[in-house]
């Protein structure tokens, strides 16, 4: 029997664009369409924006 994973989906939308997020267990790996978090998003300030929820709830190094 194979064993069921948690995952928490969400969907935000404007305009023509769409943001899906897929929350699962993990060890805090951030990937955004195949990338690395570094690579997509290379601002460090845009990054404490990205990350402060996860760092609020301490949660960051839970969840991929």
């Amino acid at each position: 029997m194979a064993k069921n994973k948690v995952q928490y989906m969400a969907v935000g939308r404007r305009k023509s664009s769409v943001a899906r997020v897929i929350l699962t267990a993990g060890t805090g790996v951030i990937t955004i369409n195949g990338r690395t978090f570094e690579d997509y998003i290379p601002l460090a300030a845009l990054r404490l924006d990205v990350l402060q929820p996860l760092e609020l709830t301490e949660t960051t190094s839970k969840f991929d």
